[in-house]
């Protein structure tokens, strides 16, 4: 439309999910976990739903080293909301990591006592 108005048009800047997406395929979720800072330079990522939909679409596929990537760095990004946290630690627990989902939905329930679904996963996982 700014073409078509005589104005200069911005160049297309693709979506931050098909950046990670790429990053990942190209070089592998190690990779984009211990890299991410380098890695998304100049992309776009204002909340942590961005990253959180990227996690879970690859845990529908079965990819749970992929979608542990996404959830840490999303964590990384987004210290202080809890389900970045909930999230990691479903990834965690579908990978069979049970103390780092433990872990994870401590901090999920540490930051909102109100998580009944970290408090229902942790009673399941610890018995407590």
């Amino acid at each position: 439309m700014a073409i078509l108005l005589g104005n200069e048009d911005s160049p297309l800047v693709p979506s931050a999910d098909k950046v990670v997406l790429e990053i990942i395929k190209e070089k592998g979720a190690d990779y984009f976990t211990n890299n991410y800072k380098e890695a998304l330079k100049g992309v776009n990522i204002d909340n942590d739903r961005i990253l959180n939909s990227l996690g879970y679409t690859f845990l529908q596929q079965g990819k749970t080293e992929e979608a542990i990537s996404v959830f840490i760095v999303n964590t990384k990004l987004f210290p202080d909301i809890e389900n970045t946290f909930d999230s990691l630690g479903e990834a965690y627990l579908k990978a069979g990591n049970k103390e780092l989902a433990i872990e994870n939905y401590r901090k999920a329930l540490d930051m909102n006592p109100n998580n009944k679904n970290a408090e229902k996963i942790l009673k399941d996982l610890t018995g407590q």
